[in-house]
């Protein structure tokens, strides 16, 4: 999980998106924060995969972060964002 959350700084948005995807699918609490942190992408499709991941871990922590997303510019962010909460 380290080496995936430092590979979130990428500048390849591709990369940064099959990060946040991986770490979505290893369901690991540890990649919460950074996945938080990755909320500020500027690419949309990034974002949407981190809205996707953070449902997917469950944690009661990314909670805070997906009601952010609720107000994203992007309305699929916005649309992912309700269906993880």
């Amino acid at each position: 999980v380290p080496g995936l959350l430092n590979a979130l700084e990428d500048k390849n948005f591709a990369v940064r998106r099959s990060v946040v995807d991986a770490l979505g699918q290893l369901g690991s609490a540890e990649a919460v924060p950074g996945l938080l942190n990755a909320l500020e992408d500027k690419n949309f499709a990034v974002r949407r995969s981190v809205v996707d991941a953070l449902g997917q871990l469950g944690s009661a922590e990314a909670v805070p972060g997906l009601l952010n997303a609720l107000e994203d510019q992007d309305p699929d962010v916005r649309w992912r964002a309700a269906e993880a909460l």
